[in-house]
Order: C-alpha cells, then structure tokens, then sequence
C-alpha cells in the first residue's frame, strides 16, 4: 500500500464480498403479496357471473323459443303438430330448470322434425320415380302398338326417357332392376342395356366383370340355377344383393 491509496488493507476482497452479500438478500426478499379477497369480494363476484349466466341463458332461451316457432309452422303446413310449452312454467319453479326442460323438449322435437323431412322426401322420390316408371311403361305398350298413323312414338317420348335413364342410371345392378320394373308381359326386354355402350343382349356376369366387379354368392347361386343349403351367411348375401 503506499501513501496515496487511502483504501485500507484488504479493501480489494471488501467491496465484491458487499456486493455479493447485497444481491443475495434482495433474491431472497419475496415481492409484494397479493391481498385476499374479502368475502364481501367474492359475493360481488359471484353474483357478476351469476347475472352474466342469466344473461346468457335469456338469451339461449329467446333462441329456442323462436326456433320452437318455426318448428310449430313448418310441421302444420304438413298437418302434424307440436307439443306444449306452456306446461313448463306452471311445473316448475327453479329458473335454471324451466330452462333446461325447455332446451330439451325443442331440441328432441327438432330431432323429429329432421327425421320426418328425410322421410317424406324420400317418400315423394319413390313417388315421382312411380309416376314416371308407370308413363314408361304406358310409352312402351303404346310404342309397341303403334298409333293411328302406324308410326312406332311420334312424339319421341319413349326414347327421350330411356335417353335420360341410360344417362342418370349408371350402376350395373341399378339398370337391371330398372329393366325388370319396364319389362313387358310378353318379356320383351327394354332398350336399356346393363352398362353404358354395352350390347343389349350382355348377360349381368358380363357387365359386372367390364366394370371391374363381380357377382356376390347369393347372385352366382341364382344364376348358376343350383340350389344349396341355407347357412348363416344367407341374410349377410341377400343384405349385399339388395345393398352392394
């Protein structure tokens, strides 16, 4: 040390033993805690979100009402009607409970209402595909006779509809039911062939395999003529002869 240096001895390994000792002491003195909520917090709180779920659920339940609206609608244009709602609010007392049988009395009805429209579409298809197959087979009979001028469809009728059948029906064993249903009483077959572009006279073996499928077991039983002995797979080929 000389004259100059007004450090004392030793100052050199003082100051970072300070510093070190000032850092460690403000890591370990925690930050400012959180205070609790009193309990009158926690009841404001709680009744905040309560409000804002009765908000909401007036809300749903503004929505279900008017969806129970045009449920009641559509199902008397079609002559069925809808059950009551009415019975809800004399029953029960309990807000929250009026609301969940409400929910669930549309939503099954709702349900319903889905099935039903699937049904009576495809009931009206089957009907219109009736109608239509029915002036086929009138065209048909009528093609066969002639008219009163000795000319086989004069209006092109009959060849406007196996045009369009032969366009709109293209699965192999679709077509073949097809000619089964226009099939005259004589057993004339009609000018729809299996496949589009295939011969008129192509057996059902022939057209599967030109469209790369095959007959299932029940269908090489029938053909084949042979008759065999029920077993358990019997439903399993008639469900995949109806639904391939």
């Amino acid at each position: 040390m000389t004259a100059l240096d007004p450090s004392p001895a030793g100052s050199e390994s003082t100051v970072p033993q300070a510093l070190s000792i000032t850092s460690q002491t403000s890591e370990a003195t925690p930050g400012p805690r959180l205070k609790s909520r009193t309990q009158a917090q926690k009841e404001r709180r709680r009744a905040l979100w309560l409000a804002r779920a009765d908000e909401r659920r007036n809300v749903e339940r503004l929505a279900i009402l008017a969806r129970y609206e045009d449920l009641k609608r559509a199902m008397a244009r079609v002559g069925l009607r809808i059950g009551t709602i009415k019975d809800i609010d004399a029953k029960l007392d309990d807000p929250v409970e009026r609301f969940e049988v409400l929910k669930a009395r549309v939503e099954r009805w709702d349900a319903l209402w889905s099935i039903t429209q699937r049904k009576r579409e495809t009931r009206g298809k089957i009907i219109i595909g009736g109608a239509v197959l029915a002036a086929l087979a009138d065209l048909i009979d009528d093609a066969r006779e002639g008219d009163e001028t000795g000319a086989e469809d004069p209006h092109g009728h009959r060849a406007w509809l196996f045009a369009l059948l032969d366009e709109r029906v293209l699965r192999v064993r679709d077509r073949g039911v097809v000619r089964e249903l226009l099939m005259s009483a004589d057993g004339q077959t009609p000018p729809l062939a299996l496949r589009r572009g295939g011969p008129m006279d192509e057996s059902i073996e022939d057209a599967l395999a030109a469209v790369g499928e095959g007959l299932s077991p029940f269908e090489q039983r029938a053909v084949g003529g042979g008759s065999y002995d029920h077993d358990s797979s019997e439903e399993t080929d008639m469900a995949g002869f109806l639904n391939p």
